[in-house]
């Protein structure tokens, strides 16, 4: 039998790591995702000055706009596909993947606090999360998109747990 030789390279084995068991911190009453938010922000956590807690247009947006990642760029940045092409249907696949590991990462290091987590196909797949706070609507509201919910094209899971 003929040896097959895998294309997945370690530095492939990491990226992956990195966004299917995703590493969280807060700064400023706000948590990102270590690895997909910018690395700006990562830092000014770790520098011990205090955060204003100002976010623009509010919390909400900004962590959905810093936590958010399209699988496709996992393969090459910026990277756009006809949705026929087999790197756009691993791209889906790797995105419902990718949402549901950040669900499971949030309930198990922020339990009781709620959180929503968003999977959307569209023409460039994209996985986005922010916290629930209460005096804040969400990212995406509960029923949008119906058709596309229903076909699993757009996912909106939400953590147990009260707003923030």
């Amino acid at each position: 039998m003929p040896s097959r030789r895998s294309a997945l390279l370690p530095q492939h084995v990491a990226a992956l790591s990195r966004v299917l068991l995703p590493q969280f911190f807060e700064l400023g009453g706000c948590v990102f995702v270590r690895h997909v938010a910018s690395e700006r922000l990562f830092r000014a956590s770790r520098s011990g000055r205090a955060h204003s807690g100002h976010w623009e247009p509010d919390r909400t947006g900004a962590e959905a706009f810093e936590n958010h990642l399209h699988p496709l760029d996992l393969f090459t940045p910026g990277l756009h596909v006809r949705m026929s092409d087999p790197r756009f249907r691993a791209a889906e696949q790797l995105g419902q993947a990718i949402a549901h590991s950040w669900y499971s990462g949030l309930v198990r290091v922020f339990p009781g606090q709620g959180f929503r987590v968003y999977y959307a196909r569209g023409d460039n797949p994209t996985v986005r999360l922010h916290r629930v706070y209460r005096a804040e609507a969400p990212w995406l509201a509960d029923g949008s998109f119906p058709q596309e919910a229903a076909s699993g094209q757009v996912l909106i899971l939400t953590t147990p747990g009260r707003a923030a």
